[in-house]
């Protein structure tokens, strides 16, 4: 999780970043997104997509060709919302905490698939890291 952190804060702060790895933004049509297109496709969850969007919290691979809930049964991840609109699942990776003294550090990672109305017609996948620190 450190070395995601790492990558993502130098992606999102250092001009050029990307470019330097061949990737290109590209508008999401969502703020609540960054996507970019790459210069060859990757394999994710036995699938190729030459498209990955960043959220607040972590990488997710744009996917053609299968539906949410077909992926997600695929991959065990429960269903947490289930419509024709709206698809979310989420399957807890790791959870744990440790204790340094006088912090204590939670983290928490899962697998999530979704749909989100900026892309129509695809499946996002990926996992969302979290570290609570109290």
């Amino acid at each position: 999780m450190p070395a995601y952190n790492g990558f993502a804060l130098w992606l999102s702060g250092e001009p050029g970043a990307a470019g330097t790895l061949g990737w290109k933004e590209v508008p999401s049509g969502n703020p609540f997104l960054r996507q970019y297109q790459l210069p060859a496709a990757v394999h994710v969850f036995g699938r190729g997509t030459g498209t990955i969007v960043f959220t607040a919290t972590g990488p997710m691979a744009v996917l053609d060709g299968i539906a949410a809930p077909d992926l997600a049964r695929e991959l065990d991840v429960a269903a947490t919302v289930s419509t024709p609109d709206k698809f979310l699942g989420e399957k807890v990776i790791v959870e744990s905490t440790e204790d340094t003294g006088d912090v204590s550090l939670a983290t928490h990672i899962t697998l999530n698939v979704s749909t989100v109305e900026s892309h129509p017609g695809k499946t996002l996948a990926g996992c969302p890291y979290a570290i609570d620190v109290k």
